[in-house]
């Protein structure tokens, strides 16, 4: 019995819904953040992206994991922190409630799993639900309702299948190998920032990648990495009949579209 619970809440994890009875609205994607003081990391622009999204009529996120460093596992970066994993957890919890009210998910990464595995606490969970924030490990699949148009957006932190050419190139197989479709797939991690347009099962879909907020670590310099410039790829989407989708690379330029569709409100 204890089993078939455990089945039944797997088919139903980290499956959301999000209803809007008016459009268009539009979601961004932001991942990495990688919350660090002592880091070269942009926390002027972290903080520019959080306020515009919060202030801005229509316009939502998620949170695709590596809120912060965490660095409990590579000894090397243990020893080169100049921030505890609790400090930057701490500020962590700061930066969700700058714009949680804006935040449909949060889902972790393989930085934020690090206390879970060593320590069997699931901190961004905690912090998640501190902020009231819904939460998932690893990946998300949200359904969409904007007015009686319904739209599949998917994002997780990882997946296989990555290519060092072509950085959508995972998205898309996971849209070919993964359970079941969508018309939004974004994936993090890599810290390469991409966007495409693909046609699949008779429909344009969407791929995407977010960039960091980390511009560069002694582990990208030393292996020749170049230094990330931080997107968070946005989706504005439409009422209507017709399903319609429009993508861009960083959401500051969606932004421009959205209020000008929303009549500058």
């Amino acid at each position: 019995e204890q089993a078939d619970k455990k089945l039944a809440a797997a088919h139903k994890r980290s499956r959301f819904s999000q209803s809007f009875d008016a459009g268009p609205v539009a979601i961004s994607f932001i991942s990495d953040q990688h919350i660090a003081p002592g880091t070269a990391c942009d926390f002027r622009r972290m903080r520019e992206d959080a306020n515009l999204i919060r202030e801005t009529p229509g316009l939502y996120a998620c949170l695709a994991g590596d809120g912060v460093d965490n660095h409990l596992k590579i000894r090397s970066a243990v020893l080169g922190a100049q921030s505890t994993p609790g400090e930057q957890w701490e500020l962590f919890d700061y930066y969700l409630g700058l714009f949680a009210e804006k935040i449909l998910v949060v889902c972790s990464g393989n930085h934020d799993a690090w206390t879970v595995q060593f320590a069997g606490t699931d901190m961004l969970k905690v912090i998640a639900q501190a902020n009231r924030v819904r939460y998932c490990p690893a990946a998300a699949r949200i359904t969409i309702k904007v007015e009686e148009q319904v739209y599949s957006l998917a994002f997780r932190h990882q997946y296989r299948y990555n290519s060092n050419f072509n950085q959508t190139h995972c998205v898309k197989q996971w849209f070919r190998m993964g359970e079941e479709s969508f018309d939004v797939g974004v994936i993090g991690h890599h810290h390469e920032a991409a966007i495409e347009a693909f046609l699949a099962q008779g429909a344009v879909r969407w791929a995407a990648r977010a960039r960091s907020y980390q511009i560069t670590t002694p582990y990208t310099d030393q292996y020749g990495f170049n230094k990330a410039k931080p997107t968070c790829p946005t989706f504005i989407l439409f009422g209507g009949e017709e399903k319609r989708i429009i993508g861009f690379w960083d959401v500051r330029d969606a932004v421009i579209m959205l209020k000008a569709l929303r009549g500058g409100t």
